[in-house]
């Protein structure tokens, strides 16, 4: 999320998009915990590791003006 934006606006406006693509990584390992506060970490950090992106903070801000950076 770049902004406060609720998640119907955002929903509604990519369902307006006449093209999207979009690709799925399954992770190689089972993640298991007891506590959820723990496997919520774990799995945060292997998505984490995994996560390849796509447009940079900068990049995205430079092209819309209209929203504010989440790293002030």
């Amino acid at each position: 999320w770049w902004d406060e934006t609720p998640f119907s606006t955002h929903f509604l406006n990519f369902l307006k998009l006449k093209k999207c693509t979009a690709t799925i990584n399954f992770g190689t390992q089972t993640i298991l915990d007891s506590d959820r506060k723990s496997l919520a970490m774990k799995l945060n950090k292997a998505l984490e590791s995994e996560f390849d992106e796509v447009i940079s903070e900068e990049r995205f801000l430079s092209k819309h003006s209209e929203f504010v950076s989440v790293l002030s």
